[in-house]
């Protein structure tokens, strides 16, 4: 049994995703639906040579498709941020609440004193 590294396993899956990529692109040739202003960036690149830009257009979609996925992660990895300080936030409040009956119990326990001790004063020394 062969063991991958981590690497490895990041490579194979690199490179299964980019040969999905190839085939999304080579069917949108195929039903001719290309992506217009990649394909005039293909055109371009290629000098007006229609073979060429044709596999100009390939490799631009593959790269576009990519960093379309890269986008997607960018703003799911930031939506987990956003969500985890929301929750945090949130935390800290419920904490709060939970905090506030605890000082007020201890105000009145407080002030309760206070007013038993100036009474037995008051009763041991009147005025």
């Amino acid at each position: 049994m062969v063991v991958f590294k981590n690497k490895d396993k990041f490579s194979i899956f690199q490179r299964q995703q980019e040969t999905k990529f190839f085939e999304l692109v080579m069917d949108e040739i195929a039903s001719d639906k290309r992506h217009k202003g990649i394909w005039g960036q293909a055109i371009v690149k290629a000098n007006g040579d229609k073979n060429k830009a044709e596999a100009e257009y390939i490799r631009l979609r593959v790269e576009s498709l990519k960093d379309e996925l890269e986008v997607i992660k960018q703003n799911e990895h930031e939506e987990a941020v956003i969500k985890e300080e929301i929750n945090k936030k949130y935390s800290e409040k419920q904490k709060q609440k939970q905090d506030k009956p605890k000082n007020k119990e201890f105000k009145f326990i407080f002030i309760l004193l206070i007013l038993v001790t100036l009474a037995s004063i008051v009763s041991i020394n009147p005025v």
